[in-house]
C-alpha cells in the first residue's frame, strides 16, 4: 500500500469515527429545577422567608397572574416555582447548563435523540432547548448569556442568610434502569458515583455526576416496588450546607418567631450531616453536608407532607 492510499484510508477512518462518535459539548452542572406550586403566597414564604432565598425574577401570564418565580440559589442555579398544572410528580422539569447549546443540540440529533424544537431564547434571555428522557421527564439544556436577566443579575439576590448556596443534587423517579443509563451515561456522559438499595425490601438508586462538574442526579428506581410503597419514593432537591446543625437551629428560630410561615415538621439536630423537610406542596427539600451530597438517603420515606 503506497503512502497516498494509506493517507486516504486514515482520513476516511477518522471521518467515519467522527460520524459514529460525535464530540459532546461540556455539561457543567444543574441550572435549575422547577417545582409545582398551587399557592404562590405560601410557597414564596417557604423559600424566601423560611429558607432565606431571594426571588430574582417573576414571569406573569397575559392576565397578570404569576406564572413562574425564579428563586436564586447562586449565579448559575435557581429553583423555579411553577404554577403549571401539576404532573404526576412534584418536579415540573429540570435543566442542565452547557457552554454550547447549539453544539449540544447538533450532537444529540446525531446520536438519534429526539429534540423538542430548535435552540431559542427563553423568557429571561438565555439560549435553551428541550428533550425528554426515557421516563418522560422534561430536560432543558441551557446556555447562559451575558445580556440575559441572569447575566445582568450577577452577584445580586443572594442573601447571606440563605440556607445554602448550592444545589448539589436532584432526585428523580425512573422506571427501567437500562434505558435510563443509556440515555444519561452513554448519550450525556454522566458518570456513576454510587448505587445501592434503600433497604432489603426496597428498590435501588443510581447516583450519576455531570461529566464536567460536581452536581449529581440520583435516579430512584421505584417501578418494581409494590403499589403501596411507590408513593414513598419522593423526588427531591438537595442543597449543600457545611454546618447542618447550625442550619437546623436557624430554621427552628425562624419557625418559632413566625409559626404561621411553615406548618411542617422542623427537625432537631439528631443527625449532624443531613435532614429533610417538605415545601407547602409536598416537594422534598434536603440539606446535606457537601462530603455526603453524593450519598443517597431520605427519598425512600414513609413520611408525608404535614
Amino acid at each position: 500500500m503506497n503512502a497516498t492510499r494509506l493517507l486516504i484510508l486514515l482520513l476516511t477512518s477518522c471521518a467515519l469515527f467522527a460520524q459514529v462518535s460525535p464530540e459532546r459539548p461540556r455539561i457543567l452542572g444543574i441550572a435549575h429545577v422547577a417545582v409545582h406550586t398551587s399557592d404562590f403566597g405560601k410557597t414564596r414564604v417557604f423559600y424566601q422567608d423560611f429558607l432565606g432565598f431571594a426571588e430574582a425574577f417573576t414571569l406573569k401570564r397575559p392576565d397578570g397572574t404569576d406564572w413562574i418565580a425564579y428563586i436564586k440559589v447562586n449565579d448559575r442555579q435557581y429553583v423555579e416555582l411553577s404554577s403549571d398544572q401539576q404532573a404526576a410528580n412534584q418536579l415540573n422539569h429540570f435543566a442542565l447548563y452547557t457552554d454550547n447549546a447549539a453544539g449540544m443540540r447538533d450532537y444529540l440529533v446525531r446520536r438519534g435523540i429526539k429534540v423538542l424544537g430548535p435552540v431559542h431564547k427563553g423568557n429571561i434571555g438565555n439560549d435553551f432547548f428541550s428533550v425528554r428522557d426515557p421516563d418522560g421527564h422534561l430536560l432543558e439544556i441551557v446556555q447562559y448569556q451575558r445580556d440575559s436577566w441572569t447575566g445582568q443579575d450577577q452577584g445580586a439576590h443572594m442573601p447571606a442568610g440563605r440556607i445554602s448556596d448550592h444545589i448539589a443534587q436532584i432526585g428523580i423517579r425512573v422506571g427501567a434502569e437500562k434505558p435510563t443509563l443509556q440515555f444519561y451515561q452513554e448519550i450525556f456522559g454522566l458518570v456513576e458515583l454510587s448505587s445501592g438499595k434503600a433497604s432489603a425490601t426496597q428498590n435501588g438508586w443510581i447516583n450519576l455526576r455531570v461529566p464536567d462538574g460536581t452536581d449529581t442526579i440520583n435516579f430512584l428506581l421505584y417501578r418494581n416496588l409494590s403499589p403501596m410503597l411507590q408513593p414513598s419514593v419522593h423526588e427531591y432537591v438537595r442543597f449543600a450546607r457545611s454546618d447542618v446543625p447550625k442550619a437546623i437551629s436557624e430554621l427552628q428560630v425562624r419557625s418559632a418567631l413566625h409559626a404561621t410561615w411553615y406548618q411542617g415538621s422542623i427537625p432537631f439536630p439528631t443527625n449532624q450531616t443531613q435532614f429533610g423537610l417538605f415545601d407547602p406542596d409536598g416537594t422534598l427539600i434536603e440539606i446535606t453536608q457537601p462530603d455526603v451530597a453524593g450519598v443517597a438517603f431520605l427519598p425512600y420515606s414513609a413520611s408525608s407532607p404535614r
